[in-house]
């Protein structure tokens, strides 16, 4: 922001002023972003625990519209409070249609019931350069990479980040639980993050030849009634918020394949 100044007048010589570079200017706008995102996801979190109360219907677990204590409403306001489109969808046709208008997006996948075939799963994965895909099961894993299996349960204590991701650093420790991966090429151009020990992981990041597939198992950071919890807000908001739109879809009935039932 400019502000007017004064007509220039003669003054005694001053030692120069730090040069602060648009790059530092934009970091310390960055981090007080997220910063300030945190803390209004807290009070989000408070307000919707307090107002909704354990009587409320539980709702669609992880969704971005569902104000009870499973579901993802607080992260979704926070993120739309500071900038970032949240498209909900509950069709494969939606979401394609959603991921066609906003080409700087991240698409978040949540299927626990597996309703989506390997076809679909890779026809997403085409139409994003992000994915990231939440407590995914053994096939749909299979259907989008080699690299990456599942590691059964997370530890449910807390989770230090011990890795490289800047999302995972930035929030520090997270709440255990949820459902662990591992890494199955030590080649592959992976990062895992959150680690339960002996190869297991709640977070995995994956670069392929069409973009970046993140495994998120600790779906405990997005619930309303667990953001709150150590650094689960701070990982949340950095790991969706990256692009300019999040296209978050939970997939419906109408999405099974009509050849069959899901693969489980």
């Amino acid at each position: 922001m400019t502000t007017a100044s004064a007509p220039p007048v003669a003054a005694a010589p001053v030692a120069a002023a730090p040069v602060t570079t648009p790059t530092v200017r934009s970091a310390a706008r960055r981090s007080l972003f997220w910063i300030l995102g945190a803390l209004f996801l807290l009070l989000i979190a408070a307000i919707t625990m307090i107002v909704r109360g354990s009587a409320a219907p539980a709702g669609d677990p992880l969704s971005p519209t569902n104000a009870a204590p499973p579901g993802s409403m607080a992260v979704a306001e926070v993120l739309r409070q500071h900038g970032v489109n949240v498209v909900p969808t509950d069709t494969l046709k939606a979401t394609h249609a959603a991921l066609a208008r906003h080409s700087d997006s991240t698409l978040l996948v949540f299927d626990p019931d597996t309703r989506l075939d390997d076809v679909q799963l890779r026809q997403l994965e085409e139409s994003t350069g992000n994915l990231v895909l939440v407590t995914p099961s053994f096939s749909q894993l299979r259907a989008l990479t080699l690299h990456l299996g599942q590691a059964g349960a997370a530890k449910t204590s807390a989770l230090p980040a011990h890795c490289t991701l800047e999302a995972a650093n930035k929030a520090g420790t997270i709440s255990g639980g949820g459902n662990g991966y591992r890494v199955l090429d030590s080649g592959a151009d992976a990062t895992a993050c959150f680690s339960s020990g002996k190869g297991i992981y709640s977070l995995v990041t994956s670069r392929g030849d069409i973009g970046q597939l993140t495994v998120l198992g600790a779906q405990q950071v997005l619930a309303n009634e667990t953001v709150a919890q150590r650094g689960n807000a701070a990982l949340a908001l950095n790991l969706l918020g990256s692009t300019s739109t999040l296209v978050w879809y939970l997939p419906s009935i109408d999405d099974v394949a009509v050849t069959g039932l899901p693969t489980i």
